[in-house]
């Protein structure tokens, strides 16, 4: 690409290098927060002991290797991301007002059964 633009070639090979500097650290950055968060969160979910949550990172790496495996071209990572964004957007939106009904029922059955006492 460099050599097709005449603009100079030290400038575009100052800015791939730039540019790797950023991505590799943004990559593992965000891969190494999330699987820790998905560590702890199937920890507490299944009531793991700390003491045993190492081997639960080690059941990620085969996770791991099958999710970069699931998809074929970015083409289909593109759609995937945007069937679990409208997803999100529908449970994220939906879930407070469902949550805020079953609470009122439950306070609301609450009193009824304090007041029949």
């Amino acid at each position: 690409m460099s050599k097709a633009i005449e603009v100079g070639g030290s400038f575009f090979e100052r800015l791939e290098a730039f540019m790797v500097l950023i991505w590799i650290p943004a990559v593992f950055t965000s891969v190494g927060a999330y699987t820790f968060a998905s560590v702890k969160n199937l920890c507490k979910l299944f009531n793991i002991k700390p003491k045993l949550e190492k081997y639960v990172a080690y059941a990620h790496i085969p996770l791991l290797f099958a999710i970069t495996q699931f998809t074929k071209s970015q083409i289909q990572v593109i759609t995937f991301t945007d069937v679990s964004d409208s997803f999100a957007a529908v449970f994220g939106f939906g879930l407070v007002p469902l949550l805020l009904l079953l609470t009122i029922i439950n306070r609301r059955r609450k009193a009824k059964n304090e007041s029949k006492k």
